[in-house]
């Protein structure tokens, strides 16, 4: 009785071993386990969430599911590494602030030009001196630097469905045609690449 059971707990033991091995020998990891790893990453249990969809791709695995506090979407390698997530925290504000933001992208500069034009008359140019307009250059440039980093933060917020107050550490560069978004949401740094001529952000990602 003892020996069959001490030969029982040695095959369980070298079970576990084997499957131990075999993760770090870099084998392929079934689509249950990539769960397991994106939930543990989220913080959430099995019974916690809600609508878990996996779907294999070339690489690995597609992982989305529900939670209180909004959608997470994971990207699993075949070996179980965690290369990509994203979270979005609802879709009702991103839509009015979606909306809210385009319409500034739109409305904005229209409003600004069209004083500009009214205020223009020949009598005026012909007294302008060329000192004062390079002066004012510099000032109404990085008037409207500002203006095109507020569109850019509101893209970008939008676009996640947060606002504000729920994010931190919000900075702003440039990238070719591209202005760059960064903010801090929870533990991860949300990435956007926003182009402001077409009022959208055309990719996230986090750091």
């Amino acid at each position: 009785m003892t020996n069959h059971f001490g030969k029982a707990l040695l095959i369980s033991s070298l079970s576990a071993l084997v499957l131990l091995t075999g993760c770090k020998a870099g084998n392929t990891v079934s689509a249950e386990d990539a769960s397991e790893v994106v939930l543990d990453d989220s913080g959430y249990k099995l019974n916690e969430v809600s609508d878990l969809r996996t779907q294999e791709s070339k690489n690995g695995y597609i992982i989305e599911f529900t939670t209180p506090k909004g959608n997470f979407k994971y990207e699993v390698s075949k070996k179980g590494i965690i290369v990509g997530r994203e979270i979005y925290k609802d879709v009702e504000p991103k839509s009015d602030n979606s909306t809210q933001g385009k319409t500034d992208v739109k409305k904005e500069p229209t409003e600004k030009s069209e004083p500009a034009k009214n205020e223009s008359d020949s009598n005026k140019e012909e007294n302008v001196n060329h000192a004062s307009e390079d002066k004012e250059q510099p000032a109404a440039e990085a008037h409207q630097s500002s203006k095109d980093d507020q569109q850019a933060i509101n893209l970008a917020l939008a676009n996640a469905g947060l606002t504000r107050n729920d994010v931190t550490d919000i900075s702003v560069s440039q990238d070719g045609e591209l202005t760059v978004v960064r903010f801090r949401f929870g533990d991860y740094i949300n990435v956007c690449m926003v182009n402001l001529k077409e009022g959208r952000v055309v990719s996230t990602f986090f750091e």
